[in-house]
């Protein structure tokens, strides 16, 4: 996941090829295998030519290509992708896109989630519900975030404080099974000028659902706090000419 074209694209970085990095740095160091999971998988990120001479299948040329892609992948990282590639389970592009505009680079979001209101602020970001808010707020998210900067470096979001760009932006939330791949709505809602958030909360104008009656978690989240419940036809209609 963190290799792939969406976060890192480490190109070259199969899954099988893994396999072997991991193996190869437990072989180094036996100890390794008590630590925390997620440290061996950053550890990848360090690896030199060298190292992955050592790996099977691999001779001088596509050991060189390999270790330059994770080089080159570990340079100017967006914050989006940085937070992404924390692997936490549901932390990802979404969310890293949201808190890339509300604190910038990867330091402010370590600095402002370590807070002891960090979990009651973050909820009030649009797209972050409860869930979210406490693996934001979490040892883990920070740990997590630290470990990679050894590896990574931020290339840091721009914050326009007088940025009145998205004033007339509403929230949408996508759930459930649709007729359509749910890009095909994503795109009608950002070709809008809209954006689709992970989360339904206070802020959120629209939860796009196939059964406007449902009793899914999300539905309930939506009538209590008084989010529209509409079907994809509903959506498709609301932005045809």
């Amino acid at each position: 996941y963190i290799a792939s074209k969406k976060v890192l694209n480490i190109k070259g970085l199969s899954i099988e090829t893994c396999r072997k990095i991991i193996n190869y740095l437990l072989e180094k160091n036996p100890l390794a295998e008590n630590a925390s999971s997620f440290n061996a998988v950053a550890d990848c990120l360090g690896l030199t030519k060298d190292d992955i001479l050592n790996l099977s299948g691999f001779k001088d040329k596509s050991a060189e290509k390999l270790a330059e892609s994770i080089i080159q992948a570990g340079k100017e990282v967006s914050t989006e992708k940085f937070v992404a590639a924390t692997a936490m389970t549901g932390i990802g592009l979404m969310a890293g896109g949201i808190l890339a505009k509300k604190y910038g680079s990867v330091e402010e979001i370590i600095k402002n989630v370590t807070r002891a209101e960090a979990f009651e602020e973050l909820q009030q970001l649009d797209g972050i519900g409860s869930e979210t808010a406490k693996a934001l707020s979490s040892d883990e998210f920070v740990s997590r975030l630290k470990i990679l900067s050894k590896y990574l470096t931020n290339k840091a979001q721009e914050i326009k404080e007088n940025d009145d760009e998205n004033k007339e932006s509403l929230s949408f939330v996508l759930t459930g099974k649709m007729e359509q791949p749910r890009s095909y709505y994503e795109e009608i809602i950002n070709k809008a000028g809209h954006k689709v958030v992970g989360s339904v909360s206070k802020n959120t104008a629209y939860l796009v659902i196939a059964d406007v009656n449902s009793t899914s978690s999300k539905a309930k989240k939506a009538r209590e706090v008084g989010t529209k419940l509409i079907s994809p036809d509903e959506l498709v209609a609301m932005f045809s000419n």
